[in-house]
């Protein structure tokens, strides 16, 4: 691709480069540059890119976009724009050939349960023989790969190249989870989106966009702009147990399959709910008549994100009946809910959930399949949004009989601060009898699984599929599922 091609649709302000330039691709990032890239310099939250200009030129960049002129080296090639950010998705749909107009783009957005509903509709997809890509907060994968990356929803050039290397894959749907700081970001911009979902909307993410209000806007976004300008719409799924889902769904003048637990109204419905330990039975009960769905994965939450799977599973043309049975065979979700397995007769699992909202659905999963006490091992990010901390400390208190209060991802915070965050939403704090509080997060979970007594439930919360803690500016591993299990390890040595 030449450069004219590249910035084709672009409202440049001067461009000091042959069109006919040869690109290998395009960047936002100048330590990604190859020969050949378009280095497109971004004025971010904490950096501002376009002072890497001519570290981009010496990495062998073949021209520039840039929206101001001090930085870029004399004789480099430069294309001037008014804003970076909103020419990026532009310039990378151009680069790589529209790949959203490749295959059905299906968008999914809220607080909680984005990551299930993927690996949910994957599963019914594939049973219905249709080949998928996911671009998510545990992976990117497609045709046998996976690839672990830094953000659910990444910057246009990675998200658009996933989206060509898929299609030139076979893959026919593309099941992306799309995060509020990637519409606010404008990262999904230009894309061609065939279908939409929103699962729900809690408290999160509020030392970005500072309301809960500003963080609804963002999700709405997908819906009211890119999905309504779409080529490609075919419609949305939403949640109308939601109060924003409901609104959401009334504004919509395009197709729009609603659906819902408490919600009679709803297009898609479940009934005949039974919910053991061992997962969910229900019909649902949407525009394919009645399906039986038998499904392991466990907690009202869970039969919420498989309705919505089966409307994507509806909209995309597959038989949802008859596919409906493939749910028997989804085990588990990486992080969520995930069973450690151990010989001490308690239950271990390992769940991301680290908003109130998910906290109290997981536990409220959780509260009738455990005998005994429930446990929690839980924290809470550090430079985040400080309001929810005891927010999340009130959430298990509601729903636990006894907390370990740890850390996180501190970030650049101290992890005391953090923790005592979380003890204002406690009655009592650290004298309140049933809170621990343990920073080291690998002592915690030790602590959990050392006092536990058999019939108890112990929940290690926050982190899920994450392998990775971020201390300071380093990132060490961690894995709570593999210090779940070495836990147990030396406990049976201690014991036998």
């Amino acid at each position: 691709m030449n450069l004219g091609q590249a910035i084709k649709g672009v409202c440049t302000l001067a461009v000091n480069a042959p069109e006919s330039l040869e690109l290998s691709g395009c960047v936002s990032d100048s330590r990604e540059v190859k020969p050949g890239s378009l280095y497109l310099a971004m004025l971010g939250e904490n950096v501002d890119g376009h002072i890497f200009c001519a570290k981009a030129m010496e990495l062998g960049a073949a021209a520039l976009v840039v929206s101001k002129l001090a930085h870029v080296p004399a004789g480099a090639p430069y294309v001037l724009v008014e804003d970076t950010r909103r020419v990026l998705s532009i310039v990378a749909n151009n680069i790589y050939q529209q790949p959203s107009e490749a295959l059905t783009l299906v968008g999914i957005t809220g607080t909680n349960g984005k990551t299930s509903v993927t690996y949910i509709a994957e599963a019914l997809l594939g049973a219905a023989g249709m080949t998928t890509g996911v671009i998510g907060t545990v992976d990117y994968r497609f045709a046998g790969r996976n690839f672990t990356m830094p953000h659910t929803t990444p910057e246009s050039p990675i998200f658009c190249r996933f989206l060509r290397e898929m299609a030139d894959s076979g893959v026919g749907v593309a099941l992306t989870e799309v995060s509020s700081h990637a519409l606010e970001l404008q990262r999904v911009e230009d894309l061609q989106f065939a279908l939409g979902v929103f699962t729900n909307l809690s408290q999160d993410h509020l030392d970005y966009h500072g309301t809960l209000e500003q963080y609804g806007a963002a999700k709405k976004r997908l819906f009211t702009r890119l999905l309504k300008e779409s080529r490609r719409l075919q419609g949305a799924i939403i949640n109308v147990d939601d109060a924003l889902g409901r609104q959401l769904a009334g504004q919509l003048t395009y197709k729009v399959l609603t659906y819902g637990v408490a919600s009679s109204d709803a297009d898609i419905v479940a009934r005949e709910i039974e919910s053991t330990s061992q997962g969910v039975r229900f019909i649902a009960a949407g525009p394919w008549g009645d399906a039986e769905v038998t499904s392991r994965l466990v907690g009202m939450h869970n039969v919420l994100n498989i309705l919505a799977a089966l409307g994507i599973a509806e909209l995309c043309g597959a038989d949802v009946v008859a596919v409906a049975g493939a749910l028997a065979t989804l085990e588990s979700i990486p992080g969520r809910l995930e069973s450690v397995p151990n010989p001490l007769d308690i239950g271990i699992w390992v769940d991301y959930c680290h908003t109130p909202d998910a906290i109290s659905q997981v536990l409220e999963a959780l509260r009738p399949v455990v005998e005994n006490r429930l446990i929690v091992v839980f924290g809470a990010g550090g430079d985040r949004d400080k309001d929810k901390r005891p927010l999340m400390g009130a959430a298990v208190e509601a729903g636990a009989d006894l907390a370990v209060v740890t850390s996180d991802n501190p970030r650049t915070e101290d992890p005391l601060d953090i923790i005592d965050g979380i003890l204002e939403g406690l009655s009592g704090g650290y004298k309140f009898r049933q809170t621990l509080v343990a920073p080291d997060r690998a002592t915690a979970i030790e602590t959990a699984i050392a006092i536990s007594q058999p019939g108890d439930g112990i929940l290690v919360g926050g982190k899920g599929h994450e392998t990775y803690q971020l201390v300071g500016s380093e990132t060490h591993h961690f894995d709570d599922r593999e210090h779940a299990a070495a836990a147990v390890q030396r406990l049976v040595g201690r014991l036998s």
